[in-house]
């Protein structure tokens, strides 16, 4: 930020330039009832989003959860992200046959991802696309040598990022920014790293909908469940130190 200031140009043109000027973005939820689950998606909708991602485990009613966002929002995209809690290649598949019924869903690390090989047989075995959350270089190119995923949440520093992004595309694979729920100068930089890297699948950079206050002067711009990339100097965006102080605790 303060080196792209400093030059006068944005963050993504120092990550190589910018190739999307639309970060493509989800809605997010964690793990709740069908019920629950069905208000969240009326609200996404209301708030523009065609998408959503959530939390699941095996043994949660999800196939109850995905119809639930399709009765409120026929065309959403789903996103089940297991954090490996599916367990097995046979818990994997037992969650994919529930889904049999839906189309444009995705099963995020449902696996250990250690399993690689895992990964591989089940790609086989169900109809509905994979994507693996890695955090390194290493990781990524492990996954596309053993054909483990069809898709690539990545998480990692900026420049790191924006460069794993690109192997993965190359290698026919898209993408997404790998984001935690964050504040606004963290949710920003992602969305210069995505822009950088062209990411083609919606991120969940919706940490200002979610937090009583993301600690920005002025929040991110969503429209139409995307987010503008800022052409100002740096992040475009400014700390909110009176916010911060407000917050601040000893």
């Amino acid at each position: 930020d303060l080196l792209g200031k400093h030059l006068g140009v944005p963050v993504w043109h120092l990550l190589g330039g910018k190739r999307i000027n639309r970060v493509p973005v989800d809605y997010w939820m964690g793990r709740c009832t069908p019920e629950e689950t069905a208000r969240r998606t009326r609200q996404a909708m209301a708030l523009g989003f065609h998408g959503v991602k959530m939390k699941c485990a095996l043994g949660d009613p999800v196939a109850e959860r995905v119809r639930a966002v399709r009765d409120a929002a026929p065309e959403f995209s789903v996103v089940l992200d297991a954090n490996e809690r599916l367990e097995n290649p046979s818990g994997a598949m037992q969650v994919s046959k529930s889904l049999e019924q839906f189309d444009r869903v995705i099963l995020e690390s449902p696996l250990p991802q250690h399993r690689l090989d895992w990964y591989a047989a089940l790609r086989k075995k169900i109809a509905h696309p994979i994507a693996l959350h890695l955090t390194s270089l290493q990781q990524l190119l492990a996954a596309l040598r053993a054909d483990a995923a069809d898709f690539y949440n990545l998480l990692g520093p900026l420049a790191e990022f924006t460069q794993w992004a690109r192997v993965a595309q190359a290698a026919g694979s898209p993408t997404w920014r790998g984001t935690g729920i964050d504040l606004g100068i963290r949710d920003m930089s992602s969305v210069h790293a995505a822009a950088a890297a062209g990411c083609q699948l919606p991120s969940d950079i919706i940490g200002a909908l979610l937090r009583e206050d993301d600690l920005v002067v002025e929040p991110l711009h969503f429209e139409d469940g995307t987010i503008i990339v800022p052409d100002k100097p740096g992040l475009g965006v400014e700390l909110d130190r009176v916010a911060l102080e407000k917050y601040r605790v000893e």
